[in-house]
């Protein structure tokens, strides 16, 4: 399973770096879109059938306890499984500025 998100994010990694690239064309960005996109139904499916195993071995109480821990998994995740920011705030200007008092404790961040 480590090497499908591997995968889904080196596809990502090349798709996002066509944001600075001004001479990249919509079918190029639609095709890496689409790559992204088989490589999540694949990490999907892979869930899925994980789960369904999982299932296939549990006696009745322990699956209606399976499906109430997946159910609860899938609202946490957001819609459509996403996980992003909370409600109400969808960017940097929702931030509070650095160098506030949670930031004392913090550790630099790592240089490339």
């Amino acid at each position: 399973m480590e090497a499908i998100f591997d995968d889904i994010k080196a596809s990502k990694d090349v798709l996002f770096d066509k944001l600075s690239d001004e001479n990249s064309k919509t079918s190029e960005i639609d095709s890496l879109a689409s790559i992204v996109a088989n490589k999540e139904v694949k990490k999907e499916l892979e869930t899925f059938h994980f789960f369904k195993s999982v299932g296939e071995i549990c006696d009745e109480k322990q699956k209606e306890r399976l499906k109430a821990i997946i159910k609860d998994a899938l609202r946490r995740q957001g819609p459509q499984g996403q996980n992003g920011p909370p409600p109400g705030g969808a960017g940097d200007e929702h931030r509070p500025p650095p160098g506030g008092p949670e930031d004392e404790n913090r550790p630099p961040p790592p240089r490339h």
